[in-house]
């Protein structure tokens, strides 16, 4: 009734997996320094070679190594949202930064690089640069109808609302 996109902004999950092995948490132990610190993100298990979607359109910051998180995507999406794919075995064909990415898209596959334990994707989300759970975070709605679509849409909202 709002004249929006039924796709939300979001998918919930960026793969197909086996389990979370470490959830979003201000305290963990962490794997591989033996240091309680902050996991603000999602580990998800699944074999190496898994694909890894891109959860939302958007347009890719940054694909290469970054250290402790091994083969990384970090995406820019619409409403100041950001995404990471970390811990990837490599890239899909075409990814680079600046480049487009459309939501479902494959940007990437499983893997185990950087400071890693086992095979997993380290996938977080961030709101102007604040780290969010995703598996809490309230999905954004799909976007507005185009002015002409809208149009139509409220011509047939108004013929149909009577008999609702």
């Amino acid at each position: 009734t709002e004249g929006r996109l039924l796709e939300r902004q979001f998918l919930r999950a960026p793969l197909s997996y086996r389990r979370i092995s470490s959830g979003f948490t201000g305290t963990r132990l962490h794997p591989i320094t033996r240091r309680i610190s902050a996991h603000y993100q999602i580990d998800y298990v699944a074999p190496i070679g898994t694909p890894v979607i891109s959860t939302a359109s958007g347009i890719i910051a940054s694909a290469g190594w970054e250290g402790g998180w091994g083969y990384i995507v970090r995406l820019r999406h619409d409403n100041s949202y950001t995404t990471h794919y970390a811990h990837l075995s490599s890239f899909a064909k075409g990814v680079s930064s600046g480049a487009s990415v459309n939501q479902g898209q494959v940007i990437g596959y499983v893997g185990s690089t950087g400071w890693s334990t086992g095979p997993h994707l380290d996938y977080g989300i961030k709101l102007n640069g604040v780290a969010v759970n995703p598996l809490s975070l309230k999905l954004p709605k799909g976007a507005p109808l185009e002015e002409e679509k809208m149009r139509d849409f409220e011509e047939i909202k108004k013929k149909y609302q009577p008999l609702l």
